[in-house]
């Protein structure tokens, strides 16, 4: 299994409420128009915490394939969800990654 992973940190005057609406309510319908997703999930930061380094969510996208990443990312609708993100936040981290579950 692969994985696509964002950490996205929002911009500065914006609250972590404000953000997270944002994501939860602007952003995910971008992410839901990608090609040969899996599955799909947001992680909000609800608890500060010195060590995390400002970043306020990390997003989770699953493939079954490289090779089906590799599709969904070179879509118009990948570029799309992309520009929206770093439109809207200060920082985005993007990892492809794949998967070892260590407990089911």
């Amino acid at each position: 299994m692969y994985k696509f992973m964002a950490a996205l940190k929002r911009k500065e005057g914006v609250s972590r409420e404000e953000f997270h609406h944002w994501w939860l309510e602007r952003h995910v319908p971008f992410v839901k128009k990608l090609p040969r997703v899996r599955r799909y999930a947001v992680n909000l930061v609800v608890v500060d915490n010195p060590r995390s380094g400002g970043w306020d969510g990390v997003a989770e996208v699953w493939f079954d394939s490289l090779e089906d990443l590799q599709a969904a990312f070179g879509s118009p609708e990948a570029q799309a969800a992309q520009a929206h993100s770093t439109a809207h936040a200060s920082d985005v981290l993007r990892l492809v990654v794949e998967e070892h579950v260590q407990i089911e």
